[in-house]
């Protein structure tokens, strides 16, 4: 089985879309949000690429947000370096983050408000 990090083929999405994450529930990992492409997910990606339980990201008071990949097949990457599965590493905003053959910008809060102002200027 080759497993898409070994590849060279690309993935262009036709559409881009924003989401923002907030959690509405309280769930019993309430510390984390979790991605994966099943529907006890916070987040559902729908794409073979994605696992089931793909990564985690939480909020760490003080010190900004966390990302840990969860033992996934196609790998998840931080600006282009895969992370190693189960370990927690700092993301920022404005960094790409890739879980199997899908790219993603992370924003915080305010940065995704001042990106979304910047689509439809307030009149």
């Amino acid at each position: 089985m080759r497993h898409l990090r070994q590849s060279s083929e690309s993935y262009r999405p036709s559409t881009l879309r924003y989401i923002s994450l907030e959690r509405r529930v309280s769930t019993p990992n309430a510390l984390w949000l979790s991605i994966g492409r099943t529907s006890d997910n916070d987040v559902v990606v729908n794409d073979y690429a994605v696992t089931r339980h793909h990564a985690r990201f939480r909020k760490v008071p003080g010190a900004g947000y966390v990302i840990e990949d969860l033992n996934s097949v196609n790998g998840t990457a931080l600006d282009g370096v895969w992370l190693e599965a189960g370990v927690q590493t700092r993301v920022n905003s404005g960094q790409s983050l890739r879980f199997g053959r899908l790219s993603f910008t992370f924003l915080e809060p305010s940065d995704f408000h001042a990106f979304l102002v910047t689509l439809v200027p307030l009149s």
